[in-house]
């Protein structure tokens, strides 16, 4: 296979940057199905120039993974519509709430923080959470719901969360089946929390959504990152 050019590189980052990153939804209007259909043609477009282009492997695999979960979220948004639509026209604020408390979780995936951040993390949820509880929007949009949020996302989302957290951890002379197993009750303790029936329907469609914004954002500056490696060291 021969060698990329570093203009070829430079191209496929710059796509990345400015037609795939641009289109990760970050506001609550955004995040509707038409958007997250542009964005999977756009990666679909990275997808097929890195395999015509001979990119490493790892990189069409995943985008691969950034597909599978581009897909999961579409259809958890077109099984939520109602809920969404709720939330947009209640309370904005909300979604903007719990997209900071998520940025903690961001920082623990990427490997910036310790495993006391999760903890710090699953605090802030549950805080969030009881501030919420105390708010009349999750009785009026009650109201209007028919049918109770799928728990069956939240298998799919351990997966992807623990496929990053696998990639994540660099170096694996340094890790210990209890610091693994300590990270498993975890995250046990964080979908629990968001499937509970104490959770409001409306609140578990936030939090289950933005959990697939952001590992779609992490998964693609990992792409990012591999490209400019790449650029670098070959």
């Amino acid at each position: 296979m021969a060698e990329l050019n570093l203009q070829v590189k430079a191209e496929a980052v710059d796509y990345v940057k400015n037609e795939i990153l641009t289109r990760i939804p970050t506001e609550l209007e955004q995040l509707i199905g038409k958007n997250v259909e542009e964005l999977r043609g756009k990666i679909h477009v990275l997808r097929c120039y890195c395999l015509q282009k001979g990119f490493d492997p790892e990189i069409t695999d995943r985008l691969d993974n950034i597909l599978e979960i581009n897909q999961g979220l579409w259809n958890f948004l077109r099984e939520n519509t109602a809920t969404l639509e709720s939330i947009r026209a209640a309370r904005r604020t909300l979604w903007s709430d719990l997209g900071s408390n998520l940025l903690g979780l961001q920082a623990i995936l990427s490997g910036e923080s310790g495993q006391e951040a999760f903890n710090d993390f699953i605090i802030t949820s549950i805080s969030v959470f009881l501030g919420w509880r105390g708010d009349a929007i999750w009785v009026d949009i009650a109201k209007d719901e028919l049918d109770t949020v799928s728990r069956a996302y939240l298998m799919g989302l351990r997966d992807e969360l623990w496929r990053f957290i696998n990639e994540t951890i660099q170096n694996g002379n340094e890790i210990t089946l209890e610091k693994v197993a300590d990270i498993g009750e975890k995250m046990d303790i964080l979908l629990q929390f968001i499937g509970s029936d104490d959770m409001p329907v409306a609140g578990r469609v936030l939090f289950i959504s933005q959990i697939y914004v952001l590992l779609l954002r992490l998964n693609i500056s990992k792409i990012i990152t591999s490209l400019n490696t790449q650029s670098n060291g070959e």
